[in-house]
């Protein structure tokens, strides 16, 4: 599977890089939301693993601008707060999965597992 890791903290990004490596896939990380989307639209992952609170833009702008292109590319928020507002936002644009910080390694090997057709 090809992860597009969209995260800001450099220990979280870290850790979700080295599960990545670990289980066999492929990923590329992106800071903030610019540099998201242009990792979006030149790799095409197969999934994004994407923080709310980044510099700059939120999370949110990322999940509308893909979404608007009518892309269905499963995002999973990781994120330590959901605002009351992105939360609407992120429900309206359709995310595929909320996993909240702290999270245990566990937590994003199940989503992922879903993400997956059973072999």
């Amino acid at each position: 599977m090809r992860i597009l890791i969209v995260e800001d903290d450099l220990a979280v990004s870290e850790v979700l890089e080295e599960f990545c490596a670990g289980q066999g896939h492929e990923y590329r990380t992106a800071a903030s939301v610019p540099a998201a989307a242009i990792a979006w639209r030149d790799w095409t992952p197969d999934c994004i693993l994407l923080d709310l609170k980044l510099p700059g833009d939120p999370g949110t702008v990322l999940v509308r601008h893909i979404r608007l292109t009518g892309d269905r590319t499963p995002i999973v928020v990781i994120s330590g707060q959901v605002e009351p507002r992105w939360r609407e936002e992120l429900d309206r644009f359709g995310v595929t999965a909320v996993v909240t910080k702290p999270f245990a390694i566990g937590q994003i090997v199940e989503v992922l597992r879903t993400l997956r057709p059973t072999e």
